[in-house]
């Protein structure tokens, strides 16, 4: 009833009683702008902290000064009048006969009615809807329509009062537990709140201690979050630099877009690793905010909140105990008065005995009462006021100690909400570097880069614009009996490298094998090890395999231009060499000839003699123009070494020594101890057992790079890792 005053409400309140007959169940309800009171869930109806008054009761003060005082209206003083000139009027209405005035109703349009009129709509909106469910049940009841089931139809009555019983028992047993953990602290720390004040104060000081831990962890979570979104965003500049030219060449056969590069799954994988960074910066920094206002902020809340309380408890404890110290000295005062007198009055006590017997009588009389106050102040102070400022410590302590962890295991669902959201983009991320497939991305890298290509033409021959010339081989004697030489060199060298070539096949072969396995099963051993082997050998059998085309072309040459006439020396004697051209060949030196070896030169083929530098070798044949000569060495070794290698001693200094025999020295086996097992996986190559011990062959550590060749008890032999076993 906002905006009218306290005369016409009241004028409204009365003429409501006399209109309706004041129903004792009704309640004016003031509805203010103050904090609501938690109430029953059936009477959802805000109300304030002090008591509302009856519709008979005077109006209270609710705020200010006269907080509770009771509020007399200005024409309060009036009402006993006021009454009597109402009684007046009656009397005079029974003398003249006059009909008193009508009142109006609730519907009436005057400002009055519609100042009342929702207390009307409310009483007739529940008369209505009684009415409303009256009708209803009659109707219901009309219809023959079925009644409501018993509730104890599908349910058992006793079986639910027991169960009530035994309810209501566990209930009152978790009381009494409660009720006697209540008041544990109260029987242990009697008479201690400065004790308990000091342990709170620690405890205030503890939620600062983790206020402070979670701001650092705040802190370290923002840089952490601002680092590796700085080193995501970097990242992305470099992809967007490398990417393209990474997945489609850097000179593109035809036109391309951004569709076309993020078609490539290294850059999906690479994106989403990119996007991991940034999605784990984003996760570290709503973590570190939700830290920040759900648990630190709180924390900081409570701390102050719970400081507050803590010192108004003990400013309301040192309020008792100043009361209680009051009531005490009243005792000593009055004590002190009555001895006091006792001792002023002793003199006339004579005189005046009846007078001073009877003051004495009241002193002492006010003393025993300020005795029995003092003990009762005491009792009060000790046996409730005390419990229950301590009992409310309790409660403040336990409060404390339930938000701290409730709010300390927020953070740590949060932290397990933020590790789980890392996890996630953990697992994007694999599955995005799992799903890089090199041959689709070989694919599309073709499919940007495909150009016209032709092999190039074979090389012509181009004669000489001075005079005449053909492109054919010249068959001259002279000419003819270098061709033969080089043929002959050609096919001895070719002789020599076929089996090199071999060997090195089976290596890559092999080592080809490896990189398989190594590659499928990395536990085997180092793959960037064998791989590097694998391209190590290949060069090496790239490069023989270019010398011996080169063999295969000049003979192939040489041998179409001489056609059938073609000297082949026997096989029997493939060191044998044709005549040399009479007009150059050097003289016939005989079988004494020697000469200096200037460098020294180690033989690479079966037909070739290693020479060492400043020694002397006997000429055996000399140069036949091919640039080698046959020599025999000082250990009495015979074969070819180049011409330029030596120089030929003349007649007058040579010695005549003979060449001292070969030198054997005896050999000596070479045992080795397998380390681990090993299963051959080839023909050629040789099982293993750990601690088995098998024999080298000569050239058993130069079988190729990482492998030994070797032979087992059996008499067996074959490769195996070098790793694998150790020198006896």
């Amino acid at each position: 009833m906002g905006g009218i005053g306290e005369k016409e409400a009241g004028r409204v309140r009365k003429r409501y009683r006399l209109v309706h007959g004041g129903h004792p169940s009704i309640v004016l309800v003031h509805y203010t702008k103050g904090p609501a009171k938690p109430v029953p869930p059936t009477i959802n109806i805000p109300i304030r902290n002090y008591p509302l008054p009856t519709i008979n009761d005077p109006p209270i003060y609710v705020m200010g000064e006269k907080s509770g005082q009771r509020v007399m209206a200005p024409n309060a003083v009036h009402l006993t009048n006021q009454q009597q000139q109402l009684d007046a009027l009656a009397a005079n209405r029974r003398q003249t006969g006059l009909q008193p005035q009508v009142r109006r109703q609730d519907d009436d349009s005057d400002e009055e009615s519609n100042r009342v009129s929702t207390r009307a709509l409310a009483v007739t909106r529940f008369k209505r809807n009684h009415e409303l469910l009256a009708e209803i049940f009659a109707v219901n009841a009309a219809a023959n329509v079925k009644a409501t089931p018993s509730p104890y139809e599908k349910t058992d009555k006793a079986e639910l009062e027991a169960k009530l019983e035994q309810a209501n028992r566990e209930l009152a047993e978790l009381r009494e537990k409660l009720s006697q953990q209540e008041h544990d602290m109260e029987d242990v720390v009697t008479d201690q709140v400065p004790a308990i004040n000091a342990t709170l104060t620690h405890q205030l000081t503890l939620l600062i201690d983790a206020r402070e831990l979670i701001k650092e962890r705040v802190a370290l979570e923002k840089e952490y979050a601002i680092r590796l979104s700085a080193i995501a965003k970097k990242a992305e500049e470099k992809r967007a630099r490398h990417m393209t030219h990474a997945v489609l060449g850097e000179e593109c056969s035809k036109a391309w877009t951004d569709a076309d590069v993020r078609s490539s799954t290294l850059d999906k994988a690479f994106m989403a690793l990119i996007n991991s960074y940034e999605n784990t910066a984003s996760d570290h920094d709503s973590f570190a905010s939700a830290l920040s206002a759900d648990v630190g902020d709180a924390l900081k809340l409570l701390e102050r909140s719970k400081d507050e309380s803590r010192k108004r408890q003990m400013a309301f404890f040192a309020k008792l105990v100043a009361e209680r110290d009051r009531i005490y000295g009243e005792r000593l005062k009055a004590k002190q008065k009555d001895r006091a007198a006792d001792d002023k009055h002793a003199d006339r006590a004579a005189k005046q005995l009846e007078q001073q017997k009877v003051e004495m009588q009241n002193r002492k009389n006010a003393y025993l009462i300020q005795i029995a106050a003092a003990n009762g102040a005491k009792d009060r102070f000790y046996d409730d006021e005390l419990p229950l400022l301590e009992d409310q410590f309790q409660a403040h302590h336990a409060d404390t100690m339930r938000r701290m962890t409730r709010l300390l295991l927020h953070s740590q669902a949060l932290h397990e909400g933020h590790l789980e959201s890392v996890r996630r983009s953990v697992a994007n991320t694999q599955t995005a570097l799992n799903a890089v497939d090199p041959l689709h991305d070989q694919k599309l890298y073709a499919s940007f880069n495909r150009r016209p290509f032709s092999k190039p033409e074979d090389w012509a021959f181009e004669p000489c614009e001075r005079y005449y010339d053909t492109p054919d081989v010249i068959t001259e004697p002279e000419p003819k009996i270098l061709l033969q030489n080089k043929l002959q060199r050609a096919r001895q060298k070719l002789a020599e490298l076929i089996p090199q070539i071999e060997d090195k096949s089976r290596d890559v072969a092999r080592l080809t094998k490896l990189v398989e396995s190594y590659g499928s099963n990395p536990a085997l051993g180092n793959y960037d090890e064998v791989w590097e082997n694998l391209l190590e050998a290949t060069h090496q059998l790239t490069d023989l395999e270019l010398v011996r085309v080169g063999y295969q072309a000049e003979m192939q040459v040489i041998s179409g231009a001489l056609g059938g006439g073609n000297p082949t020396p026997p096989r029997a004697n493939p060191l044998s060499r044709p005549m040399p051209p009479p007009a150059s060949a050097p003289p016939a030196t005989s079988s004494a000839t020697k000469a200096k070896v200037l460098y020294s030169y180690t033989g690479t083929g079966e037909f070739e003699v290693s020479i060492t530098e400043n020694s002397t070798v006997q000429v055996v044949d000399p140069d036949d123009g091919s640039g080698w000569v046959k020599v025999l060495n000082e250990k009495g070794a015979e074969g070819l070494v180049p011409a330029t290698y030596i120089e030929i001693i003349a007649p007058a200094l040579n010695k005549r020594r003979a060449p001292p025999p070969p030198t054997r020295s005896a050999p000596t086996a070479k045992l080795v101890k397998a380390l681990y097992s090993y299963e051959a996986q080839g023909d050629d190559e040789l099982s293993l057992k750990e601690g088995a011990t098998y024999e080298l062959t000569p050239k058993g550590e130069n079988a190729g790079d990482g492998w030994w060749e070797g032979v087992d008890s059996s008499g067996k032999k074959g490769i195996f890792p070098s790793n694998y076993v150790e020198r006896v």
